[in-house]
């Protein structure tokens, strides 16, 4: 896949990606937005057998780079909705205890995380809650990916694995969709264990008690994983075609029997908003994996297959309807690169080609100049200053 660069010795490509690395560590003070091309191009293109060691730090300072990215913004979405409603419950757990502001809720975890926080710094402003929810959330993620994700990537393709993980992750929705973002990372472990009962069980529960719908999709992985299916795809889209057609009158029939509150508090959020023209343009970004399984069906080897394609059908089975498609397949916000890997590794040309396409797609999206208009990137600090980290006062 590096032939193209005309560097077939290992040697040149790892003396490019220093050179790189280098320069991206010394612009990394003074501007997130070319630290995080530079880290990401590292990894895309030179990061052929590069030390383990240097592939993680490549891969956490551009995730660092792409907070500080979107930090820029004003956060005009995430305060007309979650983030607000997390602050004034930060606020509120300085002074009162946890069964108060979680009014005796059974998914607990995020507000014992942030008693915690609020009795060690009673200060922090709502966009510092943001950055802290994304570290957790990273934190979490990357020793998952570490331990399990890629085990079984061989060190000739790990960091462009990594970059392409960077390039599709969507960390914005760590401080918009705070405690899911949490629970999910905590899911990740579970699905990895899901032929180790005990541990599988251990981390279900763990996650759920951050958000209960990781508690229904993990029963599902669990199901589609240690069940044999014949006609595993036909059946998936015959069944989630249903769904999707009967979606709200199931909400509204659940939503009389249910008599969980935490349950029913989120079966009445989704079948009393909708916004369909909007959410299925703003998601569609998840299609081409859709076309990549099409491809590429018969060359999808990996314990992950089932799942990868059960979240690309169901996630298009719920387009249009009000966060659902994202709220039921979070996983796809931190595995969709790594997914589409796993689904075209067969053909990494293909993949470079697509990745390199969206990365320009992407730049052009984080410079500020289009897209987002109503909430564009660096409003609140420019994309370069002179004083070192100047980001971080913001």
């Amino acid at each position: 896949m590096y032939k193209f660069l005309n560097l077939d010795n290992a040697a040149k490509l790892n003396i490019i990606y220093f050179v790189v690395f280098t320069f991206a560590i010394i612009i990394l003070p003074f501007s997130p937005f070319f630290s995080y091309i530079l880290f990401l191009l590292n990894l895309l293109l030179f990061s052929y057998k590069i030390n383990k060691i240097f592939l993680v730090i490549s891969f956490i300072l551009s995730v660092f780079s792409q907070f500080y990215i979107l930090h820029s913004r004003a956060y005009v979405v995430e305060l007309e909705f979650d983030l607000t409603n997390y602050y004034f419950a930060y606020l509120d757990l300085s002074s009162l205890s946890i069964s108060q502001v979680s009014n005796n809720s059974i998914e607990i975890g995020w507000f014992i995380i942030y008693k915690i926080i609020a009795l060690i710094n009673k200060n922090l402003s709502i966009f510092d809650l943001a950055v802290i929810n994304n570290l957790i959330c990273v934190s979490i993620f990357l020793i998952w990916l570490l331990k399990y994700g890629v085990r079984n990537i061989g060190p000739e393709y790990l960091g462009f694995v990594l970059g392409l993980i960077v390039l599709f992750m969507w960390p914005n929705n760590f401080a918009f969709f705070q405690r899911q973002s949490i629970s999910v990372a905590i899911l990740l472990f579970a699905i990895s264990n899901i032929k180790n009962q005990k541990y599988f069980l251990f981390f279900l529960i763990l996650s759920s008690f951050f958000h209960i719908t990781s508690l229904i999709m993990g029963l599902v992985y669990y199901v589609i994983v240690n069940y044999n299916f014949n006609h595993f795809v036909l059946k998936t889209i015959l069944i989630l075609g249903v769904v999707r057609i009967s979606f709200e009158t199931l909400l509204i029939y659940l939503f009389s029997v249910v008599e969980i509150p935490d349950l029913s508090r989120k079966i009445s959020f989704y079948a009393e908003n909708h916004n369909g023209f909007f959410l299925a343009f703003s998601e569609i970004r998840y299609f081409p994996l859709f076309v990549f399984i099409f491809l590429f069906y018969n060359n999808i080897e990996s314990e992950w297959r089932r799942i990868i394609i059960f979240s690309a059908l169901f996630y298009l089975s719920l387009l249009g309807i009000q966060f659902a498609s994202g709220r039921f397949n979070f996983i796809l916000i931190y595995l969709y690169g790594y997914f589409l890997w796993i689904v075209t590794k067969s053909r990494p040309y293909i993949l470079l080609i697509f990745a390199l396409s969206y990365f320009i797609f992407d730049v052009i999206y984080k410079s500020g100049y289009i897209f987002y208009i109503n909430d564009t990137f660096w409003q609140r600090y420019p994309f370069f200053s002179s004083t070192p980290f100047y980001y971080l006062s913001f």
